[in-house]
């Protein structure tokens, strides 16, 4: 694949943890992953209340019982 005139290369590398660095990285692994699962149910909420906002804000249902949280 050429971009720019320049080649895309991509390396694979292979991990041979010991035991213990093998348990530091599940649980680096398991961090990360409910870091990131918060951040998206986070933006998910943000965007559903913005979404339900601008929906009420356009059809004149500012005091609609909808938006009372």
């Amino acid at each position: 694949m050429l971009y720019n005139n320049y080649m895309l290369l991509t390396y694979q590398f292979k991990l041979n943890p010991t035991p213990e660095q093998a348990v530091t990285l599940e649980t680096w692994g398991e961090l990360l992953r409910r870091h990131w699962n918060y951040a998206l149910g986070e933006r998910l909420d943000w965007l559903k209340h913005d979404w339900l906002n601008q929906y009420l804000m356009s059809h004149g249902a500012r005091s609609s019982k909808l938006c009372k949280q």
